[in-house]
Protein backbone atom coordinates (compact mmCIF):
# COMPACT_ATOMS: atom_id res chain seq x y z
CA UNK A 1 0.00 0.00 0.00
CA UNK A 2 0.99 3.18 -0.69
CA UNK A 3 1.65 5.05 2.39
CA UNK A 4 1.04 8.45 0.75
CA UNK A 5 -2.52 7.35 -0.35
CA UNK A 6 -3.69 5.50 2.48
CA UNK A 7 -6.65 6.98 4.33
CA UNK A 8 -7.69 5.89 8.25
CA UNK A 9 -10.85 4.22 6.88
CA UNK A 10 -12.93 5.65 9.89
CA UNK A 11 -12.03 8.99 8.67
CA UNK A 12 -15.40 11.03 8.82
CA UNK A 13 -15.92 13.90 6.41
CA UNK A 14 -14.64 17.26 7.60
CA UNK A 15 -12.48 15.62 9.56
CA UNK A 16 -8.33 13.93 9.38
CA UNK A 17 -6.84 11.04 11.20
CA UNK A 18 -4.52 12.95 13.79
CA UNK A 19 -2.30 10.40 15.58
CA UNK A 20 -3.00 6.69 17.01
CA UNK A 21 -3.42 7.48 20.76
CA UNK A 22 -3.66 5.31 24.11
CA UNK A 23 -6.37 6.16 26.64
CA UNK A 24 -4.17 8.23 28.92
CA UNK A 25 -2.61 10.12 25.67
CA UNK A 26 -6.41 10.78 24.64
CA UNK A 27 -6.95 12.21 27.97
CA UNK A 28 -3.97 14.95 27.40
CA UNK A 29 -4.81 15.52 23.92
CA UNK A 30 -6.46 18.59 24.27
CA UNK A 31 -8.30 19.17 20.97
CA UNK A 32 -11.92 19.88 21.16
CA UNK A 33 -12.79 18.33 18.20
CA UNK A 34 -11.31 15.28 19.24
CA UNK A 35 -12.76 11.81 18.37
CA UNK A 36 -12.12 8.45 19.19
CA UNK A 37 -11.88 5.41 16.73
CA UNK A 38 -11.91 1.82 17.25
CA UNK A 39 -9.00 0.38 14.90
CA UNK A 40 -5.76 1.28 14.56
CA UNK A 41 -3.38 0.99 11.59
CA UNK A 42 0.46 1.71 10.61
CA UNK A 43 1.38 3.96 8.16
CA UNK A 44 1.05 1.05 5.36
CA UNK A 45 -2.36 0.40 5.59
CA UNK A 46 -1.79 -2.68 8.06
CA UNK A 47 -3.67 -3.19 11.23
CA UNK A 48 -2.49 -2.89 14.49
CA UNK A 49 -2.56 -5.74 17.07
CA UNK A 50 -1.96 -3.40 20.03
CA UNK A 51 -5.29 -3.24 22.06
CA UNK A 52 -4.25 -0.31 24.22
CA UNK A 53 -3.98 2.18 21.17
CA UNK A 54 -6.81 3.52 19.01
CA UNK A 55 -7.16 6.07 16.18
CA UNK A 56 -7.65 9.98 16.85
CA UNK A 57 -9.15 12.17 14.80
CA UNK A 58 -9.60 15.71 14.48
CA UNK A 59 -12.06 18.33 12.56
CA UNK A 60 -10.51 20.32 9.79
CA UNK A 61 -12.62 23.12 10.96
CA UNK A 62 -10.07 23.47 14.17
CA UNK A 63 -7.08 23.08 12.38
CA UNK A 64 -7.98 26.26 10.68
CA UNK A 65 -9.44 27.77 13.69
CA UNK A 66 -6.35 26.92 15.13
CA UNK A 67 -4.35 28.76 12.08
CA UNK A 68 -1.88 25.82 12.22
CA UNK A 69 -0.36 22.91 10.07
CA UNK A 70 -1.49 19.60 10.93
CA UNK A 71 2.23 17.74 10.12
CA UNK A 72 3.49 20.38 12.58
CA UNK A 73 0.79 19.62 15.38
CA UNK A 74 1.39 16.01 14.91
CA UNK A 75 5.01 16.30 15.62
CA UNK A 76 4.95 18.81 17.90
CA UNK A 77 2.52 16.30 19.84
CA UNK A 78 4.42 13.00 19.06
CA UNK A 79 7.40 14.94 20.75
CA UNK A 80 5.54 15.73 23.85
CA UNK A 81 4.22 12.13 24.45
CA UNK A 82 7.99 10.99 23.93
CA UNK A 83 7.46 8.86 20.54
CA UNK A 84 10.28 11.43 19.08
CA UNK A 85 13.09 13.46 20.90
CA UNK A 86 14.04 15.71 18.72
CA UNK A 87 12.60 17.63 14.77
CA UNK A 88 13.42 15.53 11.81
CA UNK A 89 15.31 18.97 10.32
CA UNK A 90 17.05 19.36 13.19
CA UNK A 91 20.66 17.57 13.02
CA UNK A 92 23.68 17.75 15.58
Amino acid sequence: MNVATFIQPETREGEVFFSNMTAQQFELFDWVSKRKGSVSYDGNGNRLDEPNWFPVFVTTKEIAERKTDLTRERWEWKTLVGLYTTPRNHRR
